[in-house]
């Protein structure tokens, strides 16, 4: 299958005014920033699968996806679960995959609900260029099509003259993949620019030909992937979005 499109994950958005819990953040160019990726990336997962079908229904407390009431606890409870760090006096709180794995642990286990986990992350990956970039293809498609819900860490990256250099990372949905132009194209649910008038976003997945530096440790360039989209390195001097990690998520319901 040459195209996907999972249309069920819901699009909520770090910048969404019905949220109260975000809206504490600060503001910078007239947009608020807070840490929040993860959870809203989350919590836009959750709906998408309790969408999927009456078995998973009860994986939200509300058939009401849109309720502003109900959106502020999704969210207010998985920032707690996760303790993802919303300050005001601190935009970078951020929340690790781990705090991100045991905060869906707890949150599903109380549901009734568990899920399986499959990870690509790529300074593990071991072969050539052209291997890992078609595992990456079969992965993604293989996970899409098995009914997985997907989250995508993408680091922002400033470009140095032998390296490029981590600044910070963001979460966000991949929920769908493409050729166009002959380029593998992700579909992308980005939370930090989501509206509710477009909220998908076209990434062309690309070669990159320096190593990638997080502070003295590098990893060769040919384990990674640049995400070529238009809201993708929003991040302070940042000048590249490179694809560092996807989770994938299946969720069951245990007899």
């Amino acid at each position: 299958m040459s195209f996907y499109w999972d249309r069920t994950v819901a699009n909520i958005s770090q910048v969404d005014s019905r949220i109260s819990v975000l809206n504490r953040a600060p503001r910078l160019d007239g947009e608020r920033i807070n840490s929040a990726c993860v959870p809203v990336a989350a919590a836009n997962m959750l709906i998408g699968q309790a969408k999927t079908s009456s078995k998973f229904k009860n994986l939200v407390d509300s058939k009401d996806h849109e309720n502003k009431s109900f959106l502020n606890s999704l969210i207010k409870e998985l920032i707690e679960k996760m303790e993802s760090i919303i300050d005001a006096n601190d935009d970078n709180g951020g929340t690790s995959d781990q705090e991100l794995f045991q905060g869906l642990k707890e949150y599903c286990k109380e549901r009734g609900f568990d899920f399986r986990k499959l990870s690509l992350e790529f300074e593990k990956l071991k072969g050539c260029k052209n291997k890992i970039k078609t595992k990456l293809k079969k992965w993604v498609k293989d996970r899409l099509q098995g009914g997985y819900k997907l989250i995508a860490s993408v680091g922002f990256f400033k470009e140095r003259k032998n390296d490029f250099q981590n600044l910070e990372s963001h979460s966000l949905n991949l929920i769908g993949y493409d050729y166009r132009n002959n380029n593998f194209t992700f579909y992308l649910n980005n939370p930090f620019q989501n509206s509710l008038h477009q909220w998908v976003e076209l990434a062309d997945v690309k070669d990159i030909k320096k190593p990638i530096s997080y502070g003295k440790t590098k990893y060769p360039a040919k384990n990674f992937f640049e995400l070529r989209g238009t809201n993708l390195y929003d991040g302070e001097g940042a000048t590249h979005g490179i694809l560092e990690s996807i989770h994938a998520f299946k969720f069951t319901k245990p007899e």
